[in-house]
């Protein structure tokens, strides 16, 4: 008698390592979002004590919280910060090793690193002309490219939009209430400050964005 041995169909490696690290982010984000809060109210609470108990004078007590009134949004504007720059080096990181695999696949007598250009855009462009794959076309890149430009203004100026102010203040009416860059008494703008929940949708595009590639690259039917 013969068995019948069913066929078990394994992820790509790539295809593995990529939603595992989008998973690690989204993990990362959530721990962020929930305990931030969290310790700001613990903080108060045991300022409160503490004021309570030593008896403090209210001008004391109004001075302590004006600190915390600074401190906790400065930490979620930077929690938000490290998840932006986190995206947008798994999206690039997994975008380089997908175009070197197909580069590979295809047997390829130029590399990804011939291409001229930098991050995602080289990446765009190898997989163009190896696997005639447009992910300009695809409706996710608009996304990713917000993201790096996100991911730019963070790195090279700390948060402040300095370069391409209509870049950033397109972003800012196109996500009102999840990001805002405050304009100081000169016109200038202020440091950005990204919303976990924006950071949340980006999370959930890269992820629609890589399953939509790895389909239409052949190293995934389903996933």
């Amino acid at each position: 008698m013969r068995f019948l041995v069913p066929l078990i169909h394994f992820p790509h490696p790539l295809v593995l390592e990529t939603f595992n690290r989008i998973l690690s982010a989204k993990s990362l984000l959530e721990l962020l979002d929930s305990n931030i809060p969290k310790a700001e109210w613990e903080e108060r609470e045991a300022l409160r004590t503490l004021a309570k108990e030593e008896n403090w004078d209210e001008s004391d007590y109004f001075i302590e919280g004006q600190v915390l009134d600074s401190k906790y949004p400065a930490i979620a504007r930077l929690g938000a910060y490290s998840i932006v720059i986190l995206l947008y080096s798994i999206v690039e990181t997994q975008l380089l090793a997908l175009a070197d695999e197909i580069g590979k696949k295809k047997k390829s007598d130029f590399s990804v690193n011939d291409i001229s250009g930098r991050g995602i855009e080289k990446a765009q462009t190898y997989l163009k002309r190896v696997a005639t794959l447009d992910l300009t076309t695809d409706p996710g890149w608009s996304s990713l490219r917000e993201l790096q430009s996100m991911r730019n203004v963070i790195v090279h100026s700390m948060g402040t939009p300095k370069q391409n102010p209509k870049t950033i203040d397109h972003l800012v009416g196109k996500y009102q209430g999840l990001l805002d860059a405050p304009v100081d008494q000169w016109g200038r703008r202020q440091e950005i400050v990204i919303r976990m929940p924006l950071c949340r949708k980006w999370c959930e595009q890269i992820e629609e964005f890589f399953k939509r590639t790895f389909k239409a690259v052949g190293l995934s039917k389903s996933v």
